[in-house]
């Protein structure tokens, strides 16, 4: 029998994730530093742990049936620029549902922008013109820099992690994803604005321009609906999403019923 298979995300959210999949009968002995499992389910029949980072882009090329990873990830891949070149609509990765149901822990982790204790700043509105950002967030943070109406042209740097060690020294603001706030209150930080509240969401790819099994179709569509049962995922929030996988449907890549706005923006 054909089955699904699931990347799940190693680091922070491995042992919520793990906690989520064993409440739908997904039952995994995590080994060490072995990342992939074979697991006895009538839908899924394998799962891989991975970096969340690396997520987003191998489930829109179709390596992936299904994905969970945090709603920052799948914002900061939806912002990406390369969403508006015609050659990507048909790899696409698309957000299923958000696992905001009642039997998920609720978390305080958010994407925020900060600056060294001392600093005059204080708001988004006191970020001057011209100023450096460091940000693990590229894409979410010009688009909020935009969002609250500021001109865009900050120089935003790209930053793999760790965001907290060159602020002051090297760069005036950061932007970085934070639970308690212990790092930046131990390395003399305050927070001057919030991004974004996050949590995980289950991904799948695009079923519009992707030709994909009617099996592998319908068994999505199954595991949204065992997600909902267990109260992982919102039923209301997502009735629309078991319908389009029950049934795929054609419609123009520019459609903005899936689509939603550009998400185009430059920096340097």
């Amino acid at each position: 029998m054909q089955k699904l298979s699931i990347a799940v995300p190693n680091g922070h959210l491995e042992k919520q994730v793990l906690a989520m999949l064993a409440l739908v009968g997904i039952l995994v002995a995590k080994a060490g530093r072995q990342f992939h499992y074979l697991v006895d389910h009538p839908l899924i029949g394998e799962v891989i742990f991975m970096r969340p980072q690396h997520m987003t882009w191998l489930v829109a090329e179709g390596k992936y049936d299904l994905a969970i990873c945090g709603l920052d990830l799948y914002e900061e891949y939806n912002h990406n620029g390369a969403r508006a070149r015609d050659e990507n609509r048909d790899r696409w990765c698309v957000k299923l549902g958000d696992f905001t149901g009642p039997k998920v822990e609720k978390s305080a982790t958010r994407i925020v922008i900060f600056a060294g204790r001392k600093d005059p700043a204080n708001s988004a509105a006191d970020i001057p013109s011209g100023a450096a950002v460091i940000s693990e967030y590229p894409g979410l943070t010009c688009n909020w820099l935009r969002g609250a109406k500021l001109r865009p042209d900050k120089v935003i740097y790209p930053s793999t992690g760790s965001t907290e060690t060159h602020v002051p020294r090297d760069f005036r603001f950061g932007v970085c994803l934070t639970e308690t706030g212990d790092s930046l209150e131990s390395n003399k930080l305050k927070v001057i604005g919030k991004l974004l509240d996050t949590h995980p969401v289950l991904l799948s790819p695009s079923p519009e321009f992707r030709d994909m099994p009617e099996w592998k179709a319908r068994a999505i569509g199954s595991m949204v609906r065992v997600f909902m049962e267990k109260g992982l995922l919102p039923a209301k929030e997502n009735r629309f999403e078991i319908s389009r996988w029950d049934h795929i449907h054609h419609c123009h890549p520019g459609c903005p019923e899936h689509y939603g706005t550009d998400g185009t923006y430059s920096f340097h």
